[in-house]
């Protein structure tokens, strides 16, 4: 049985307008840190370290409308993916 990766999480609801539930595919993720960038590249939030958790909640009702990028980073992995807020 092979590893759950950071690759395996799941983003709903997306599109969102509110709060936004990030699912890991286990708990074992040392040192796991969130951070939500808008296409420039700005970080606009960032959560770490978390640990022991299969879920991350980001409330971005008050981000503006467009496409922001989540990413999920440990020491071995950092896996991005896209979020539209409506």
């Amino acid at each position: 049985v092979a590893a759950a990766t950071l690759q395996d999480f799941t983003m709903y609801p997306n599109p969102t307008t509110g709060t936004v539930a990030i699912n890991l595919p286990n708990q074992g993720f040392v040192g796991l840190a969130v951070t939500v960038s808008n296409n420039f590249g700005q970080v606009l939030e960032s959560k770490e370290p978390l640990e022991n958790t299969t879920v991350i909640k980001l409330d971005v009702s008050g981000y503006a409308a467009g496409i922001y990028f989540v990413t999920l980073k440990t020491l071995n992995e950092t896996i991005t993916k896209k979020l539209v807020v409506r």
